[in-house]
């Protein structure tokens, strides 16, 4: 009885933690999101590649109709 308590007890603790570390959401290739004042692209696999800085002068920028992409400020 205690060893089936102790698995649903890790089982539930590896849910957990597999749904806390789910924020990397899918994204379609090409896309680009802002990461801090850096910015991301989704690569041909689905998935963020790490964030690079823009060019000079330049910072990420979110616009209001969901455009994210490197721009003078």
């Amino acid at each position: 009885m205690r060893s089936t308590f102790f698995l649903l007890v890790a089982l539930g603790g590896l849910v957990i933690g597999a749904l806390a570390c789910g924020d990397e959401e899918g994204c379609t290739d090409g896309e680009q999101k802002c990461s801090e004042m850096q910015i991301q692209t989704c690569g041909e696999d689905g998935t963020w590649g790490a964030a690079q800085g823009c060019p000079d002068g330049q910072h990420c920028m979110a616009m209001d109709n969901g455009v994210e992409h490197c721009m003078g400020m």
